[in-house]
């Protein structure tokens, strides 16, 4: 049975099978369409409260996904070229200066003959030499080899042999740089400051060139320096590079004290020695790779 004119049951078909929940009856028009329209809005809220609501609470869900998504995808930037170009500078500009400091430093007292230095340098050379032993002196003569000329001169040529087939031009010349133009500054050195060798009454070795700085240990120092800078150039895990440098710099102390323990240095020698090494060497691989970050913006 139909309902009075204006009101509506809901799902009751209406003609042509409308639903009469949306059909707006042609007696008292304007009230019915009053009432129809007010019942659609209100439920349009409804239905607009809930649905901004939910959006409202996925939102953070969904920053925090694409947030998320965000840092997994997208890769981490390698570091300037330019950046680490001046921070290597940096560094190689600081071991310059302390090095160069503490070898003119040494230069001085020895030219000078300051008595403290010369004090600590007899009084290192005698406890040495009156404490040696046969075992210990052959150990010490085969740990002196090990930065002898003839063996840098050796290893330099194979290492450079092999830099040279595989086509390693900068490791090529910064090794040659640093070993063949450290012999000519250490050369020079000696020639300047032309200090005499330790004299004892019954030596273990005699030379007859001059003492300072010590040529085993500056060429011992660019040698194995060299090396283990050129193994370490592609290495980037930290840990292998403080081991291969540890390694080094323990290959070079004993070579410096077989010098000492030999009879054939001061203390002050082998140590202005290493230190006119660094200098070289450092200042080798600054030239090198000023060269290399030139070419590489160029091209």
């Amino acid at each position: 049975m139909p309902g009075p004119p204006g009101i509506f049951r809901a799902g009751a078909p209406c003609d042509g099978g409308v639903p009469a929940c949306v059909k707006v009856p042609s007696e008292k028009g304007p009230v019915s369409s009053a009432l129809l329209t007010a019942g659609l809005r209100f439920e349009m809220g409804d239905v607009h409260r809930v649905a901004s609501r939910r959006l409202s609470s996925a939102r953070p869900r969904a920053r925090a996904l694409q947030s998320h998504t965000n840092a997994r995808a997208t890769p981490v930037m390698p570091r300037s070229p330019r950046w680490a170009f001046v921070l290597r500078l940096g560094l190689g500009l600081v071991v310059l200066v302390t090095a160069g400091w503490l070898f003119g430093a040494i230069a001085e007292d020895v030219v000078n003959r300051d008595a403290p230095l010369s004090t600590l340098d007899i009084y290192v050379a005698t406890w040495l030499h009156a404490h040696a032993t046969p075992a210990v002196t052959r150990l010490m003569f085969w740990l002196s080899d090990m930065g002898a000329p003839l063996t840098v001169i050796v290893i330099t040529l194979i290492v450079a042999a092999v830099l040279a087939w595989r086509r390693r031009w900068y490791r090529l010349a910064f090794l040659l740089l640093a070993t063949v133009g450290g012999e000519c500054v250490n050369y020079l050195i000696k020639v300047a400051v032309h200090r005499d060798r330790p004299l004892f009454e019954d030596p273990i070795l005699t030379l007859t060139s001059f003492s300072f700085p010590s040529g085993h240990a500056m060429g011992s120092t660019l040698l194995y320096g060299a090396l283990v800078a050129i193994l370490i150039w592609p290495v980037p895990q930290w840990r292998w590079r403080i081991a291969a440098l540890s390694a080094m710099a323990l290959l070079v102390a004993l070579i410096c004290f077989s010098r000492i323990y030999l009879g054939v240095h001061y203390l002050s020698d082998v140590v202005a020695g290493c230190l006119a090494g660094v200098i070289w060497l450092v200042s080798c691989l600054m030239a090198v790779d000023a060269l290399r970050y030139r070419r590489l913006r160029t091209n």
